[in-house]
């Protein structure tokens, strides 16, 4: 708890949003969006942390149902800078196994863990803090 983990996401994806968004999305298989898959119980918090820290510069889909996401044609989920979706939704249910998104975003957690993202990550969230702070 409190150890910057989802801050440190934010940054990461705040810091390439830039460049996502000059993607081209002629191609169907194309997509700028970072997705982030989460339990129910914090969708809401993760959509609310990415706004506070991202200065509401991030477009943010939240995915909380099927119906939701039938609503949602395929180039609004690649536009989007981030889509959060709940994990009951990719069949990652609440009891204790973990599924291979799960299993997938350990990994490249992991990853995160050199020395070189840390930087990178210190870096964007200086620049967002920075940016936050100008338009106070």
């Amino acid at each position: 708890l409190g150890a910057g983990k989802t801050v440190t996401v934010i940054a990461l994806v705040a810091a390439d949003a830039e460049a996502a968004r000059r993607l081209p999305l002629s191609d169907s298989r194309t997509s700028r969006a970072t997705l982030i898959v989460v339990t129910p119980l914090i969708i809401r918090q993760w959509e609310a942390e990415i706004a506070r820290f991202s200065g509401g510069k991030l477009r943010t889909l939240r995915i909380e149902s099927a119906a939701h996401l039938q609503q949602l044609t395929s180039r609004q989920l690649r536009e989007a800078d981030v889509v959060l979706i709940v994990s009951d939704l990719l069949g990652c249910a609440s009891s204790g196994k973990a599924c291979a998104f799960e299993k997938a975003a350990v990994v490249k957690a992991s990853a995160l863990h050199t020395q070189e993202a840390q930087k990178e990550a210190r870096r964007a969230e200086e620049r967002l803090e920075g940016e936050n702070g100008a338009g106070r």
